[in-house]
């Protein structure tokens, strides 16, 4: 049958102008997708990074919110808990110009074994021992690893969502050089402090240098460097996942400890001794000896003393207290008293003498 003259002609396909609008239309869509699901992975390795630098802050100086108890439920280790001390910067043995946190991962030589350590055994130059120092055992040691590395890694550094270590330069091998790439760094001594780079100061260069952790110092402050994994000093001021996130052991790590003695009305020569590990210790030797801090001097009001410690190495976790005087020429002791000290200032402990 013939097709009707009335019939018009049939459509073969679009016409160039219509792909050219089609194209156009996917082509934005596209973008608009991309910038979506960049975003998005954008966000996603940010928060990822904040989850690690939220670990990292636990695992060297404890949750801050968890309260410890005596039983299973005590919150995980922490390495200023059991070390007394900052993890410090300590050199990769693959490439000597690395600095990481491998304390938090392997046991340091300048270590031992977590356990009870007798006071009796003191730190050499620190104050003297004697019979107040028997019975009391001090908990410390390396008890890590305190984080985990992910599967397969071997490297002991852990990396931001965007793959990038943290580790620092090595102050002890060679120059800092921007152009080498050397700059930014990750794992800050105590010193440090934010250095925003201006139109070509003449001693910016010096001041950052002076800021960079070197092998066996204290690592104070730790940052990630956001997406752009660059830092204010070389890129200015920055925003949205180009921002850098900084957390401070160092303003969590110490505490001051104040309290009160209550001994015999006739007692003299009261005196409180703290117990815990050696913040300063060089070898494993000395990381097995206990650290002794002393408060003597104590002015007696009714029966009772106060008593404090404010020393700058005090760190938190697990120490033991005990008090002494003399009544009538014999000496007498409290009980040794563990106690967990917080990040500040821990108040209100009380010791008491027998009559």
């Amino acid at each position: 049958t013939c097709p009707s003259p009335s019939a018009g002609p049939s459509r073969a396909g679009f016409t160039l102008l219509e792909l050219v609008v089609v194209l156009a239309i996917l082509a934005a869509v596209t973008m608009l997708a991309t910038r979506e699901v960049a975003k998005q992975q954008h966000q996603l390795r940010y928060e990822q990074s904040r989850r690690l630098m939220d670990e990292l802050e636990v695992a060297i100086t404890g949750d801050r919110y968890a309260r410890p108890v005596v039983d299973a439920r005590r919150p995980p280790p922490a390495f200023v808990e059991d070390m007394g001390r900052l993890p410090r910067a300590v050199t990769n043995q693959m490439d000597p110009a690395e600095l990481t946190l491998g304390e938090l991962f392997r046991m340091p030589e300048a270590a031992v074994p977590f356990g009870l350590f007798s006071a009796t055994n003191r730190v050499a130059g620190a104050v003297s021992s004697n019979q107040m120092d028997e019975g009391v055992w001090v908990p410390m040691g390396w008890r890590g690893p305190y984080m985990r590395l992910p599967a397969g890694d071997s490297d002991p550094f852990l990396r931001d969502g965007w793959g990038n270590p943290f580790t620092s330069k090595n102050a002890d091998v060679g120059e800092l050089q921007w152009s080498a790439g050397d700059l930014p760094n990750r794992l800050l001594g105590e010193n440090w402090k934010e250095v925003y780079r201006e139109e070509n100061p003449p001693d910016a260069e010096e001041r950052i240098t002076l800021q960079r952790a070197t092998n066996g110092m204290p690592i104070a402050f730790i940052r990630h460097l956001g997406a752009n994994g660059l830092s204010p000093v070389t890129e200015g001021e920055e925003s949205g996942y180009d921002m850098d996130v900084t957390i401070a052991p160092l303003s969590n790590a110490f505490a001051t400890i104040r309290g009160t003695v209550e001994f015999p009305m006739n007692a003299v020569d009261v005196r409180v001794r703290l117990y815990g590990p050696p913040p300063d210790a060089a070898t494993a030797e000395e990381a097995g000896r206990v650290m002794i801090w002393e408060a003597t001097n104590l002015v007696p009001v009714d029966g009772s003393a106060a008593f404090a410690f404010t020393n700058a190495d005090i760190t938190i976790g697990h120490r033991i207290l005990r008090a002494s005087a003399s009544v009538v020429g014999t000496d007498r002791f409290s009980a040794p008293r563990s106690v967990y000290l917080f990040p500040g200032v821990n108040a209100n402990i009380s010791l008491s003498l027998p009559d």
